[in-house]
């Protein structure tokens, strides 16, 4: 056990796949372990504590997650079909993990928020990170779309941190309706939203 060349990797894996389903606070890091086939000894070589990998596994998230955000808003697609694309894209995620384990795990971003938020500060902080992150990438699409005149707010800031809201929202809900539709279902809403219009359903 413990093979050196990719036990780091395999211990990410393992934790990210068993954090999603388990939760943070009451994974072990032998259950880590004993999923990766890596020994303790090889962990702690890599990681001093489990909140250590935590935070490596975030981090490892954020990259994948940003570049998924960066793929559906970065398509040569008005504003409003790129942000449907964007939960019609998470929703696809979430129906993959039904087929394969047989329920939505939802967000490992909301996950972590909800269990670890008031409990971990450095776990918060990525977080906070991370969300920013997001936001960030939407208010520029939002300020692109002001510009070319495609939609009519006034405050994308406040618009961009709303979207983020609404897409762990609607992630929330599909996870516990056990049904990734509910996010392509409420992506309208969305698209309202950036469209200025008061109805979730219009």
């Amino acid at each position: 056990m413990g093979r050196t060349s990719d036990a780091k990797q395999r211990l990410l894996h393992s934790a990210r796949d068993l954090m999603a389903t388990t939760g943070y606070t009451a994974l072990g890091v032998k259950e880590i372990c004993d999923h990766a086939e890596v020994n303790k000894g090889s962990f702690y070589h890599f990681f001093p504590s489990k909140r250590d990998l935590a935070l490596e596994v975030l981090e490892c998230y954020r990259v994948q997650y940003l570049e998924d955000v960066d793929r559906c808003l970065g398509q040569a697609l008005p504003l409003p079909q790129r942000i449907e694309c964007l939960f019609y894209h998470f929703a696809q995620e979430h129906l993959a993990t039904v087929r394969s384990c047989g329920r939505v795990k939802g967000c490992l971003l909301g996950n972590f928020a909800l269990e670890l938020s008031t409990l971990d500060e450095s776990i918060r902080l990525k977080l906070q990170q991370i969300f920013q992150d997001l936001a960030a990438r939407l208010e520029q699409g939002l300020r692109q779309a002001i510009a070319a005149g495609e939609v009519p707010i006034s405050d994308p800031a406040r618009t961009a941190q709303a979207l983020v809201a609404y897409l762990e929202g609607s992630t929330l809900l599909a996870k516990t309706f056990n049904d990734p539709t509910v996010m392509q279902q409420l992506s309208q809403g969305a698209i309202n939203l950036v469209m200025g219009r008061g109805s979730a359903t219009t």
